[in-house]
């Protein structure tokens, strides 16, 4: 096994191949976006742009490795990442923990998402031969899982996988909270967090609330900045869907003509919508917040209108220390042979 400080400048040299892509990886780009046509090139870009910035730079690699005091003596492992395939790389931050803790990696990838992270592994090992990474149809020998699906195919995981340390993740999704002072800026950045990815992340946007009285018009409005989103043909047939159906069922909803917004006591919206409830009070607001379980960020003035929440336009750059789920990988990986 490679050390630990080669692994990390194998990753900021990755961080750097991921924003000067060389032709070959192109070419990756472009078979993953014809394979999956909702991985469009300019969302496999945004997310290796954004892996690059927010997670491989050098100022974030260090002192992440010393905040945990990882080095050389961390027990190999094997572990078996089961990959989602929701949105270009989504799986790349398991994979990242992994291989900085010296891991040996089975990955099952998801049939929506099978070349870029073999890629980024190939890059890894063009600069470090010892990625320690396969990746497999059927695990074959792994001492803990971790596993990313639906609230049904956990189930599965939970069957599959009992009596193994695990992290199995389930259906999460992102909410904003609105309170009026909303700049213009702040609102086209909040489509950003719902549109981003086509809505198909768990740190998408799918639900807004507003207070009372809130000028829903102008928000309606502020967001036709994102209408070219309209010519992607799956995202097209998703709104017509959703206009059919609801117009057909007599439900009220409006539109912008490139997004539907309805209000709704859930929090999934479907795919080209997005849900929004009023409320009266804000504390009684954040309580009930507080309460649910499968909320993974939330949107609104940074940390000023509720605590730890995110500003407009940050849903989708996640740093090194934003663990799906808040459950930390790294620790839990340290944790194994305790």
């Amino acid at each position: 096994m490679s050390r630990l400080e080669d692994r990390v400048a194998a990753l900021i040299r990755l961080g750097e191949a991921l924003q000067h892509r060389s032709e070959y990886t192109e070419a990756v780009v472009h078979r993953a976006s014809v394979h999956n046509s909702w991985f469009t090139k300019d969302n496999i870009h945004r997310a290796m742009e954004s892996l690059a910035q927010e997670m491989l730079q050098e100022s974030q690699l260090k002192p992440f490795v010393k905040n945990y005091a990882l080095d050389d003596k961390i027990p190999a492992h094997s572990i078996g990442i089961v990959m989602a395939g929701n949105i270009p790389l989504v799986g790349f931050h398991d994979w990242l923990v992994a291989y900085l803790c010296g891991q040996h990696v089975e990955s099952k990838l998801s049939s929506q998402d099978l070349y870029l992270l073999p890629e980024v592994v190939r890059l890894v090992e063009s600069f470090l031969p010892d990625a320690q990474t396969t990746f497999v149809k059927k695990f074959d020998k792994y001492d803990a899982v971790i596993a990313t699906g639906s609230n049904n195919t956990n189930r599965y995981f939970e069957y599959y996988f009992k009596g193994v340390p695990n992290i199995f993740r389930r259906s999460r999704t992102s909410i904003a909270v609105l309170d009026g002072s909303e700049s213009d800026k702040d609102i086209i950045q909040l489509g950003d967090d719902i549109l981003s990815y086509f809505g198909l992340g768990c740190r998408n946007v799918s639900k807004i609330f507003w207070p009372k009285g809130y000028d829903k018009n102008k928000l309606f409005e502020l967001l036709m900045e994102y209408q070219q989103i309209m010519n992607h043909g799956k995202y097209k047939n998703n709104y017509d869907y959703n206009f059919a159906m609801w117009s057909l069922n007599r439900e009220i909803f409006y539109t912008n003509h490139s997004l539907i917004f309805k209000e709704d006591p859930g929090y999934h919206s479907r795919i080209a919508s997005v849900y929004f409830e009023e409320y009266e009070d804000i504390a009684v607001l954040t309580q009930n917040l507080k309460a649910k379980d499968d909320i993974q960020c939330l949107v609104s003035h940074e940390g000023s209108l509720i605590e730890g929440s995110l500003d407009f336009g940050e849903s989708q750059r996640p740093s090194l220390l934003d663990y799906p789920d808040d459950v930390d990988v790294t620790q839990f990986i340290l944790s194994l042979d305790s």
